[in-house]
């Protein structure tokens, strides 16, 4: 089936690393959109494939508008064998998008994890022909992990996350002893998210925060601390 437009949701994305995360938080709280925090902050964990030409990574730094990105996501510790892994395709339409998302097989996160890994993980897992198709076509190229916390406006119609505590580490195909790695400890990345035909109020949350919208890809950020293009 195609994916209607009210499938797509905007997403504000904002690099803060002239602010605490306690600064941060209390801007948000302070709001008059009264965001309060839910659910629970948790890490996330992703592993993020692509082609041997990096074309998902040179297509988000080029600014292509209709691009996806694919990545393997979990949650809680990152050096176990995984808890309900998730497949996600993160679908791009200009400043729209959207998630396809596929459960997976369990797999151990070690110093034997590669491609081989991943294969066997997509060969026991209930996939759509075309997506296994696809990801024969890719590689692991980087592992990434954050802490999350979640607040939702008053009204609902908002929602915002807070990322910190990053750390990112580059994959080889057949064998990795995470050595190396960068960690970041001074950006916090904030994401306004919300339905599509909601932007009007979206553009007035955002005229109260003191930090301007920007392009940024924990991918993208990830690989460019770790690799020389």
């Amino acid at each position: 089936m195609i994916p209607t437009i009210d499938e797509y949701r905007y997403e504000r994305k904002y690099l803060i690393d002239n602010l605490s995360e306690y600064e941060i938080e209390n801007i948000v709280t302070l709001h008059p959109s009264v965001f309060s925090e839910i659910f629970y902050s948790r890490y996330i964990n992703n592993i993020y494939l692509d082609s041997n030409n990096l074309d998902n990574y040179h297509d988000n730094v080029e600014g292509v508008g209709n691009r996806h990105k694919v990545r393997i996501r979990w949650y809680g510790d990152m050096f176990r064998k995984n808890n309900r892994p998730v497949l996600e395709y993160k679908i791009k339409k200009g400043l729209l998008g959207r998630k396809d998302s596929y459960e997976l097989k369990s797999f151990s996160i070690d110093k034997n994890f590669g491609v081989n890994t991943l294969r066997d993980v997509f060969d026991r897992s209930s996939l759509p022909d075309s997506i296994r198709q696809d990801l024969s076509f890719l590689k692991p190229v980087l592992l990434n992990r954050y802490r999350r916390k979640y607040f939702v406006s008053f009204d609902k119609e908002y929602r915002i996350t807070i990322d910190s505590e990053m750390i990112s580490y580059l994959l080889n195909c057949h064998a990795n002893y995470f050595q190396n790695y960068y960690i970041d400890r001074t950006q916090n990345i904030l994401e306004l998210k919300y339905a599509h035909g909601l932007d009007a109020g979206a553009r007035d949350i955002s005229t109260l925060f003191p930090f301007r919208v920007t392009k940024s890809s924990k991918y993208v950020n990830g690989l460019e601390c770790l690799c020389t293009f």
